[in-house]
């Protein structure tokens, strides 16, 4: 089986932008202000966070320069220990990393979805989680069946994560300084 390239140039960019800057971005900050009690502390966790990100691209661009191969994690530890280590790591990959990762993207996208219909209180954990269900698996039917409508929906949804995050930062900028909030 050969894969066609189906992929543009800017939906490799959003996917990776999604990737490295998840939706726990719009999460963690709020629980990092609560433990610090310090916009001041917050900003030098997140900073640290950002330089530590930061080497670890830096060792991931150094080895995939040296073994000049796609494929990521997976082909570092294939290469390096062999088939068995690599199917291992895949599974566990998946297991462990992307699937979490999913449905923590969509318990919040849910979340914030239904948030807009229960003014005052928030929403019914079983449906937060009913309506997260059917967005995973619609957007897994989608991925399986119209790779370039997933890739459109990706390139918007990153633009839009993107433009939030301007606006977030640009608020702080402006308020934070001044003491007012």
């Amino acid at each position: 089986v050969k894969l066609e390239r189906s992929i543009t140039f800017f939906g490799v960019i959003a996917i990776l932008i999604a990737n490295i800057g998840q939706t726990s971005i719009f999460i963690t900050p709020t629980m990092i202000l609560r433990f610090t009690g310090s916009p001041g502390m917050s900003i030098i966790i997140w900073m640290v966070g950002g330089i530590m990100q930061a080497f670890i691209a830096f060792c991931a661009v150094e080895v995939t320069l040296m073994l000049n191969k796609a494929g990521g994690p997976y082909y570092f530890i294939y290469y390096t220990f062999g088939d068995m280590a690599g199917f291992v790591f895949m599974w566990g990959y998946v297991i462990f990393v992307s699937g979490p990762t999913w449905a923590l993207g969509a318990y919040t996208t849910s979340l914030y979805a239904l948030s807009v219909f229960y003014t005052g209180c928030e929403p019914p954990n079983f449906l937060v989680k009913l309506v997260a269900l059917w967005l995973m698996v619609s957007l897994m039917a989608l991925n399986c069946t119209h790779m370039k409508l997933i890739t459109s929906i990706q390139s918007l949804l990153t633009s839009c994560k993107l433009l939030a995050l301007t606006v977030i930062i640009t608020i702080g900028l402006i308020f934070v300084p001044s003491g007012s909030v």
